[in-house]
């Protein structure tokens, strides 16, 4: 006749089978899901990278730029308005300006702007070294008429005058910089 001991189940035996049981590990799949989540996750955080690279040079030309035309405009707004050695204040009435400013590969600015036809001397001014910046110089000029800017001058006007450069960068970056110059002697 059987015993209670010999109808229940043997410990050690339940006991191998639960610890066979949980040393079975991960299925396929869900190794397969835990790969797919760690790439989205790395090639979102590339992308991330990559775009923070790329901001960060269309910055870097954006202030190269600027401080390459501030260089321009401060030259000429001393020697069209200020100067006085060697000679005295390029100012004039109903002035033109023209040229075209390039960097060359070492930094230095090469051409020049000139106005009313005399020459700015834009001295030792450089950008950091590159071949794909364009200064271009003062692209338009408009006169103050005593209530808004325009394109019209009479002759004999000394009011002041807007002058606007515009700076070409690499990747289709253009920057614009205005500035005024004005005879010493106008009064508003």
């Amino acid at each position: 006749m059987k015993t209670s001991a010999d109808t229940s189940p043997d410990v050690s035996l339940l006991l191998k089978v639960r610890a066979k049981k949980d040393e079975v590990g991960d299925t396929l799949v869900e190794v397969l899901v835990a790969i797919i989540i760690l790439g989205i996750a790395a090639v979102a955080i590339f992308g991330a990278y990559t775009m923070s690279i790329v901001g960060s040079a269309q910055h870097r030309t954006m202030a190269s730029l600027d401080v390459g035309l501030r260089n321009i405009a401060e030259a000429a707004t001393y020697q069209i308005q200020t100067q006085q050695i060697p000679s005295p204040p390029l100012y004039s009435s109903c002035a033109s300006v023209s040229g075209t400013v390039s960097v060359a590969s070492s930094g230095i600015l090469n051409g020049g702007i000139t106005y009313n036809g005399s020459s700015i001397n834009l001295g030792s001014l450089s950008l950091p070294p590159s071949t794909s910046y364009s200064l271009s110089d003062a692209t338009s000029i408009q006169y103050w008429d005593g209530s808004s800017w325009g394109t019209g001058c009479a002759a004999g006007n000394f009011s002041p005058q807007l002058i606007t450069v515009t700076g070409f960068g690499p990747h289709g970056i253009i920057n614009h910089l205005s500035f005024v110059v004005a005879d010493e002697a106008y009064r508003v």
